[in-house]
């Protein structure tokens, strides 16, 4: 079985080692643009990579799949020139706006599906342009309203990676990550990815849509609750 570790470690029963992973941040408070981009370059100086204390070159084939990407200059670009060997990476994009397509015409390195990352394939239903989405479900709200296709991310990942890949997940995906996880935790898909960061989207930040129903502790327990099956899971924002 994995190594028993302490405090802020965290078990690699590939190597039967245990390597530091950063606290979770408990309390989140609401704040402006500026000091939410002061505190996402923070946070991202403080990440520990998987990567920086396992040699990820012992996989022969690994794997970057980046579920609300938005334009290639955006988190493709940041895990291809910031993670480890990160331009050895497969890299998989996916994004519910079509509009991004274009910046990726010069980088065929990487794969773009314009799909909504989601539990089910179905259509969608957006509040918002092309910068910025959210998901309707329950609520009503002002318009313009769009709408995308979905797909089943759990069953993608079962049918795409497997047991001895390395793969790395980002999800920002306003507000579907509690639905999607759960759902890749539900189907036992969660096992394949090896690291994962997740922008948690919470009633603290956000007023639209499926936010407004969670509060904090909710997306803190999510977290921990991952880290204790295995994923080392961090925050993306």
């Amino acid at each position: 079985g994995p190594p028993a570790c302490g405090v802020d470690l965290f078990p690699v029963p590939e190597t039967g080692t245990c390597i530091p992973i950063e606290r979770v941040n408990k309390m989140f408070p609401r704040v402006g643009l500026p000091a939410r981009m002061e505190r996402w370059a923070k946070r991202h100086s403080t990440v520990v990579f998987k990567g920086r204390h396992v040699d990820v070159s012992r996989w022969p084939r690994r794997v970057y799949v980046d579920g609300g990407a938005r334009d290639y200059n955006s988190s493709v670009r940041w895990f291809r020139t910031t993670y480890p060997r990160g331009d050895t990476f497969e890299v998989v994009a996916f994004d519910a706006n079509p509009a991004w397509r274009g910046t990726y015409a010069a980088h065929p390195e990487v794969t773009f599906h314009a799909l909504a990352v989601w539990d089910r394939n179905e259509t969608l239903t957006f509040r918002g342009g092309h910068k910025a989405r959210a998901f309707v479900e329950d609520r009503v709200l002002d318009g313009p309203y769009d709408t995308a296709r979905a797909f089943d991310f759990a069953a993608w990942l079962r049918g795409h990676v497997r047991a001895e890949d390395f793969v790395v997940v980002k999800l920002d995906v306003e507000a579907a990550e509690y639905r999607v996880l759960r759902h890749m935790v539900a189907e036992r898909v969660i096992g394949l990815v090896d690291e994962l960061f997740v922008e948690f989207h919470f009633r603290e930040l956000h007023r639209l849509g499926r936010a407004a129903r969670y509060p904090r502790a909710v997306s803190v327990a999510l977290l921990h609750e991952l880290r204790a099956l295995g994923v080392y899971c961090h925050e993306w924002a």
